[in-house]
């Protein structure tokens, strides 16, 4: 697809590519693959040292978790700008208690829903991109079904649309181009995620990394970041995002954004998108959708030959789903990175 949604990182895997050839739907190419999906820990000694949790990642290097993954995929170009892809991709899972842990619930504990050997989700999905004159969009629509535990199925969806329109030089300003994306990620409603009963409807991916798709520099970056195994920054949320591109010197891009962002189903106040480990400790009844603001500034420039600086720039302002315990409004998030790359 058009990347980090459903299946992006250091995954072991092996992928065969077919050519299709011209075709009555345009020019296609067929693929499948094996995938060996990381995600299960060994314990969570690391976790528990400082925490809970605390520590890194490194309990599941060298796991031998028993979960497994097909794929099948095709590459369909019916025109000039214009590329499809739809794909299948299924997990397979081999493991039961006392191998390591899937962790799906988030809380680190090896002893709440424990590995059953059930956990077999089905990704149906088909991603576009193309580009009409100086308008370029994408988008990326997910089904999600099949099995979460043994006594709980999958039933979940998101969709991501974006579109970019280049406007070139106006005035000042080089290279201008304007657009707007759109994510939405189904949930669990506020009861269900107490009850952790009936299906699970908050839109997971099977492995994500560092390099997933991000919709800003806070809220899906650090907040709901949504990687590693069975976890999706998309789940229970939705946001619409205006974003501005430009160079206002040769050379030195700027990218700006703002974005709104709310829950899909509606949350109890202070107890977070998703009924996991992270969420507050709220005691109210009260619900909302508010997840709240977010305005992002990202800047790249040269430094040297083969030298880039860059700086990322975000403000993330809370909504009620992040009320506090005592019912305050917490502070503002804010976060600024800089450095450099060498180019290659």
């Amino acid at each position: 697809g058009n990347g980090g949604i459903v299946l992006e990182g250091p995954v072991d895997a092996l992928k065969l590519t077919y050519p299709v050839g011209e075709t009555p739907l345009g020019r296609m190419a067929a693929g499948a693959a094996y995938v060996a999906v990381a995600g299960g820990f060994k314990d969570y000694v690391e976790f528990r040292k400082t925490g809970p949790p605390a520590g890194d990642r490194s309990a599941v290097l060298g796991a031998q978790n028993h979960l497994h993954a097909g794929l099948l995929n095709l590459d369909v170009r019916p025109g000039r700008g214009l590329t499809l892809q739809p794909y299948l991709l299924k997990a397979f899972d081999t493991g039961q208690y006392g191998d390591p842990d899937l962790n799906l619930d988030k809380d680190f504990d090896v002893t709440t829903t424990p590995r059953d050997g059930d956990f077999e989700p089905m990704w149906l999905g088909v991603a576009l991109s193309g580009k009409a004159g100086d308008l370029s969009y994408s988008g990326d629509l997910i089904y999600l079904g099949g099995t979460f535990t043994r006594s709980r199925d999958l039933s979940a969806y998101a969709l991501m649309l974006r579109g970019d329109q280049r406007l070139g030089a106006v005035g000042p300003l080089a290279s201008l181009s304007v657009g707007l994306e759109f994510g939405r990620g189904s949930g669990n409603t506020a009861e269900e995620k107490l009850s952790r009963t009936g299906d699970v409807n908050d839109f997971i991916g099977l492995f994500l990394c560092r390099e997933r798709r991000k919709f800003g520099n806070i809220f899906s970056e650090d907040l709901r970041a949504g990687f590693f195994l069975a976890d999706s920054s998309l789940a229970n949320v939705t946001f619409l995002r205006a974003i501005l591109d430009f160079e206002p010197v040769a050379h030195v891009k700027v990218n700006a954004s703002v974005a709104r962002l709310w829950t899909t189903e509606a949350v109890f106040r202070g107890w977070g998108p998703v009924g996991d480990w992270s969420r507050g400790a709220s005691v109210t009844t009260s619900k909302t959708r508010d997840i709240g603001w977010e305005v992002d500034l990202n800047l790249d420039f040269p430094i040297r030959k083969r030298l880039r600086g860059f700086a990322e720039l975000g403000y993330f302002i809370p909504g009620a789903v992040y009320r506090l315990a005592r019912g305050g409004q917490p502070r503002p998030a804010l976060e600024i990175v800089v450095g450099s790359e060498f180019e290659f």
